[in-house]
């Protein structure tokens, strides 16, 4: 598992939906269940450990790709917010991170964009939960930063702890 500094109920809820992406992909890689997730990360809301007010609704990890995202439900407004965890090497499993590797290369030379087929199956998850929900933001960070603006772009939706200097620097091209 990663060894980022520990979130608690103070930390910036967008912080802490990235932070936990790390957490869920990992757990997905371990083969843990749905419903387990569910209720690590719910518990964890419970003895402070995650922002109050937020609850899992689904996560998906693509094998093929290596992209992983989570959606966490705002209990107040009703909102989710979607977390894209980043180039993930503490997640102990090497296909995964030869594949993160293999998309941070490919993000370097300018290889993705929203369109690709990397992002299939994280634009069917992100349509899904928009039947249910309104999306307030996307985040993410490093590589999930990334992915999250070329989405948050395609999909119209607020963009939150991203890695925007890549926009800043294609943009000067």
């Amino acid at each position: 598992m990663n060894n980022i500094t520990p979130i608690n109920i103070y930390t910036e809820k967008n912080s802490a939906i990235s932070y936990k992406s790390y957490e869920v992909e990992t757990n997905m890689l371990n083969n843990v269940s749905e419903k387990d997730i569910k209720r690590r990360l719910n518990n964890d809301a419970k003895k402070l450990y995650f922002p109050p007010n937020r609850e899992y609704i689904d996560s998906i990890l693509d094998k093929k790709t290596g992209m992983s995202v989570v959606a966490i439900k705002d209990t107040h407004t009703n909102k989710v917010t979607i977390g894209f965890k980043g180039t993930n090497i503490g997640s102990g499993n090497t296909s995964d991170m030869i594949k993160d590797v293999g998309a941070d290369i490919n993000i370097d030379l300018s290889l993705l964009d929203a369109q690709d087929s990397y992002f299939n199956e994280t634009n069917k998850f992100i349509n899904k939960i928009k039947k249910d929900y309104e999306i307030e933001a996307f985040t993410g960070h490093s590589k999930g930063g990334r992915d999250a603006t070329d989405l948050a772009i395609e999909h119209g939706i607020t963009t939150a702890n991203a890695s925007l200097e890549y926009i800043y620097v294609k943009s000067m091209n």
